[in-house]
């Protein structure tokens, strides 16, 4: 069987450990594995290496931003979590990563400590600095951004 995402999917009961063993570049420990173990039945070695390996930015923790960080982080994504804004009684209605003791504070700093804190496999660090000029420059080192409207000034 070949999954959507390229990597040849074998007995689905087979031991994910036993299966990297084979595998030529071993990129995934045995601890990945363990916590791991539900995404590599599902969608395959290749693919959750390409996880593991991405480097994504979320620009701007709104609603649908924060659930998204979430998911990823559990995926094994490493993530950069950017925003200048400070945390505010309405920011704290739909981000549950923020705190009342976060009021006042940078919402990315806040956000990314408690992030990293569901998979600690995962590298999360928090950018406060508003855009530059030079916003190409700034997201080269990434695979995928994602950016939150309000953080540009846009209401919806």
């Amino acid at each position: 069987l070949q999954s959507r995402f390229g990597a040849r999917q074998g007995n689905r009961d087979q031991n994910p450990v036993q299966h990297l063993a084979g595998c030529a570049r071993m990129a995934i420990s045995e601890g990945e594995v363990a916590v791991y173990d539900r995404q590599l039945r599902l969608w395959g070695v290749q693919a959750q290496q390409r996880l593991l390996k991405a480097r994504v930015l979320i620009w701007g923790l709104e609603g649908n931003t924060v659930e998204v960080a979430k998911n990823l982080v559990l995926a094994g994504v490493s993530l950069v979590i950017r925003d200048h804004r400070l945390a505010d009684q309405a920011a704290m209605s739909f981000n549950y990563f923020l705190r009342p003791e976060d009021i006042g504070k940078n919402r990315a700093e806040c956000a990314a400590q408690r992030i990293q804190e569901m998979n600690p496999l995962c590298s999360v660090s928090a950018l406060t600095s508003t855009p530059q000029a030079k916003l190409q420059e700034e997201l080269k080192d990434f695979d995928f951004v994602l950016v939150g409207p309000a953080v540009l000034g846009w209401d919806m």
